[in-house]
């Protein structure tokens, strides 16, 4: 049987604010651990700040904050303080954990009163378990941040207010840090089409940092579960297809590297590269897109193979390397690759390889 706990459905929208915001004071919301300091640990407490009920409900649309979660105390607990001491009044947040058995659930247990909707049970993967988080949503504006990872102060007020400023935009986005606690690095977004983002390959959405509006959801679908790897990219790659988008500078969330990461787990370094060219060969294949976007097949492929082969290359497999770049040259020529790689290096995107001696 699952666990869960969900607010009672009969609460207006009024008891909702109470039972996820108002409570939320100093002295009931829980300490965090005595070694734990800085944000979202200590200082900041920025979503303890009360202001009217009714004031929340009109000034302020609803966002929905989802976290899929499994087996990652070590993190959750991070997450889930950096978005319930958000600044933002009108939040709803829904924790979608998939049968934890490492703590997790007590984690949640701990934040339940401030958490509008969790549950705790199988699910088929990561895109499951954020689609349920979306089914649960009653969000004019929706997001998700992962278990392992955390918003920073004020992310969704600044992402919020660019949709509410921007009717004609459906989805925006910001800066993200990545890496270790203690070395991060910028990795700046940036506006661009989905015409762009199929021939360079390059999709600058980074989904820590990222809202958009319910709508979208209901239009395009939610996250499609075959995908492991590339859920986020394929989604972000519907919703440029149909919609407008829009980058905001600034830094908004962190996106952490850790030994069990998908992103960079040496066990599943290889199936990362075995998705990508399967869910883009989908895309440019079977998804209703438009002619003038079916046509740039050759080069969004060219440059799917050819990141491929720099991958597997950086990962020192080199029979797999050339593999890829078989396939790229097929898609396009010899010295269109060349042209691209050189176009790549130019942008930075590529960077010399020095490969190990025999």
């Amino acid at each position: 049987m699952p666990i869960s706990s969900r607010l009672p459905t009969q609460l207006t929208d009024v008891d909702l604010l109470e039972k996820m915001t108002y409570s939320c004071n100093i002295i009931e919301f829980p300490s965090p651990p005595a070694n734990k300091t800085g944000w979202p640990w200590t200082g900041e407490n920025v979503g303890l700040t009360k202001i009217n009920k009714t004031d929340a409900i009109s000034l302020y649309p609803k966002v929905t904050i989802v976290t899929p979660s499994y087996n990652q105390a070590e993190f959750l607990e991070e997450t889930i303080r950096s978005v319930l001491l958000q600044d933002y009044p009108n939040l709803e947040y829904i924790v979608i954990d998939g049968g934890s058995n490492d703590g997790s659930v007590d984690i949640i247990r701990k934040y339940e009163n401030w958490i509008t909707y969790w549950v705790s049970e199988p699910d088929k993967g990561q895109a499951d378990a954020i689609n349920k988080g979306f089914e649960q949503a009653s969000g004019e504006f929706l997001g998700w941040i992962n278990s392992d990872d955390y918003l920073y102060p004020g992310a969704i007020t600044k992402m919020s207010a660019e949709l509410e400023k921007n009717p004609n935009v459906s989805l925006v986005y910001g800066d993200v840090d990545e890496g270790l606690e203690n070395n991060k690095f910028r990795r700046y977004g940036r506006n661009s089409t989905i015409s762009e983002m199929l021939k360079t390959y390059s999709v600058p959405i980074p989904q820590q940092g990222s809202m958009w509006r319910s709508k979208v959801i209901k239009e395009v679908g939610g996250l499609d579960v075959r995908w492991q790897f590339v859920l986020d990219r394929e989604f972000f790659l519907r919703v440029a297809m149909s919609y407008q988008t829009a980058y905001i500078p600034g830094e908004l969330a962190f996106f952490r590297y850790h030994s069990n990461s998908k992103s960079i787990s040496a066990s599943q370094k290889y199936l990362w590269l075995k998705e990508i060219p399967l869910m883009y060969c989908d895309f440019v294949e079977n998804q209703a897109i438009s002619a003038e976007l079916r046509t740039l097949k050759e080069p969004a492929m060219t440059a799917v193979y050819t990141h491929c082969s720099y991958m597997a290359l950086k990962k020192g497999n080199l029979k797999l390397c050339i593999a890829f770049m078989f396939k790229a040259i097929k898609e396009s020529s010899f010295v269109g690759v060349l042209l691209y790689i050189y176009k790549e290096m130019i942008n930075g995107r590529f960077s010399p390889i020095k490969l190990p001696m025999p």
